[in-house]
């Protein structure tokens, strides 16, 4: 007789190549001690585009010769990062945001455009395509998403994907760092979940400087001095 196995099953979506562990590693840490398993599944993990805006370009480097180069790097970042976490994990290849095109020009040509929270029409119907990717995951038992904090399309379209398509007692939300930093990044919405739902918040612990240490393209450019903040979660 095959066996069922009832192991408690965690999802977190991670926008970017790297949010889950900036923003949850610890968590997910504590998770894995507790007995769950966990999946780690980020979206937005393609950047080849042939137009690429001043923006853009100042954020990828000098040092990557194209798109598809600076793909490759981020993707293997990611690998070693879920390694050395030892969670399952899953790349589902959108294209991301500052990288997206409609009619071969670029939906959010700036970056006030990319974090304006604000999501083009020309987005919309990926919305949809996230929520029939997002479906495939109905059975875990928790799934944790972005609050959104910056006002990053990306992270807006994941978390408004999220709970579409999962029953609110099932989904909890982790502070986008390092936008959560800023208390002008926070809205009253994200105010009033933080001030609703069960808090779980976690210290910086000694352990996540080598998880980070993967993400040698992001870290300086995201956390130039103090990468020592605390993990919020929050869930029902």
């Amino acid at each position: 007789m095959k066996t069922v196995d009832t192991t408690p099953y965690i999802i977190v979506l991670s926008p970017h190549l790297d949010d889950a562990v900036l923003d949850v590693a610890n968590h997910i840490q504590m998770w894995k001690s507790q007995g769950y398993a966990i999946k780690i599944v980020t979206l937005f993990t393609t950047f080849r585009t042939s137009t690429l805006s001043r923006d853009v370009r100042r954020y990828t480097g000098i040092s990557f010769s194209s798109p598809r180069e600076f793909e490759t790097k981020r993707r293997n970042e990611d690998k070693a990062a879920m390694r050395l976490l030892g969670v399952q994990w899953q790349h589902l290849s959108y294209t991301d945001g500052g990288f997206r095109t409609y009619k071969n020009k670029l939906i959010y040509p700036k970056f006030k455009q990319l974090f304006s929270g604000k999501i083009s029409s020309s987005d919309m119907a990926l919305l949809r395509k996230i929520e029939n990717s997002l479906a495939q995951y109905l059975r875990c038992d928790r799934i944790l998403i972005p609050l959104g904090i910056g006002g990053h399309i990306d992270h807006v379209l994941v978390r408004l994907a999220a709970e579409a398509v999962f029953p609110k007692e099932k989904v909890g939300y982790y502070a986008d760092y390092p936008y959560a930093l800023s208390l002008f990044n926070w809205t009253v919405r994200n105010i009033i979940l933080l001030l609703s739902l069960r808090r779980s918040v976690i210290p910086f612990q000694k352990n996540k400087e080598e998880l980070l240490a993967c993400y040698t393209t992001q870290i300086p450019f995201i956390y130039p001095n103090n990468r020592h903040y605390k993990e919020i979660v929050l869930e029902p």
